[in-house]
């Protein structure tokens, strides 16, 4: 079971509430475990203030980091690393994601490109792709814009797609 908003490092304690299907309820006993350290790469470090006689809305920040190496982070108003996507893996075409938002079964649907990249070799072309991803970091599901423009090809579309900006949650 994935719990989002766990802190790094930290101790927590769980236990569940289960309804049978005739209506019996079972509650597990009070565990306890520790969250697993930030792994050492290239993590961003935030911080977080908050104006005299000021509250912040409460919730969480998105931040998508493009330069030096591509990486999104989300942090409690705290500055505390509570998620993060290193998509090390598309730095072979200079892709970084953005935007990056999350859909409504908790993963997180992020737009990757090469499109503002600086420094793109002649030799790498354009590039993009639709991915979405689970709390763990993992791939469940993407789609290159080139497989998408091939298949609106092939129905007769004369559409050409080169950036999806923003895409609605299917």
């Amino acid at each position: 079971i994935l719990i989002a908003g766990m802190k790094a490092a930290s101790t927590y304690h769980v236990s569940a509430r289960v309804q049978w299907p005739d209506g019996k309820w079972l509650d597990t006993p009070d565990q306890t475990f520790t969250t697993g350290a930030l792994p050492n790469i290239a993590l961003p470090t935030l911080t977080a203030s908050t104006s005299a006689n000021e509250r912040p809305n409460p919730g969480v920040e998105l931040v998508n980091v493009i330069d030096p190496r591509g990486i999104s982070v989300v942090a409690d108003l705290d500055g505390n690393i509570l998620w993060y996507y290193d998509n090390t893996a598309d730095s072979s075409w200079l892709g970084y994601a953005f935007p990056i938002k999350q859909l409504a079964n908790g993963h997180f649907l992020a737009s990757i490109t090469n499109l503002y990249s600086a420094g793109v070799p002649q030799t790498i072309p354009y590039n993009g792709v639709l991915r979405e991803i689970d709390l763990v970091g993992n791939c469940v599901r993407e789609l290159y814009l080139a497989d998408l423009n091939t298949a609106l090809k092939a129905m007769g579309s004369d559409v050409l797609v080169h950036f999806p900006v923003d895409v609605p949650p299917v």
